[in-house]
C-alpha cells in the first residue's frame, strides 16, 4: 500500500487516526518502510490534499496516478491509472490527474444519488 499511488490515494482519503495507525504498521513490518519512504507517502498525501491526486514512479518506466473517492457512509475507494514505458513528468501526471479527478467527481455524483 505504501509503495503504490492507489495505496497512497487510499491513505489520503481515510481518517487521520487510521492513517497514522497504518503508517506505524508499515514502519514496524518492513525494513523497506524507511524514513524516506514514509516521507514520500506523506508527500503523496499532501499532493492529494492540494491537487486531488498523487503520482508515483516506484518502478522504472512506470507512472501511476491515483485519486481517492470519499463519501460519507461508504468505504474509501481509489481510482488509478498507470502507464508503462514512460518517463515521469509533472505535466503528464497533471494531465492524468485531471482526467482522474473528473472521473472521480462523476463517480461521487452517481454514488451520492444511490
Amino acid at each position: 500500500m505504501e509503495l503504490t499511488s492507489l495505496g497512497r490515494a487510499y491513505l489520503a482519503g481515510i481518517a487521520e487516526t487510521e492513517r497514522e495507525r497504518l503508517l506505524r504498521l508499515f514502519k514496524r513490518r518492513s525494513t523497506a518502510a524507511t524514513k524516506a519512504l514514509l516521507a514520500d507517502v506523506r508527500t503523496s498525501i499532501r499532493s492529494v490534499e492540494r491537487d486531488g491526486y498523487c503520482a508515483v514512479s516506484w518502478q522504472p518506466g512506470v507512472l501511476a496516478v491515483a485519486t481517492p473517492i470519499v463519501l460519507d457512509g461508504l468505504p474509501v475507494y481509489a481510482l488509478n491509472m498507470s502507464l508503462q514505458n514512460v518517463d515521469r513528468s509533472d505535466a503528464l501526471a497533471s494531465e492524468i490527474g485531471s482526467y482522474l479527478n473528473a472521473f472521480a467527481a462523476k463517480c461521487k455524483e452517481v454514488l451520492a444519488g444511490r
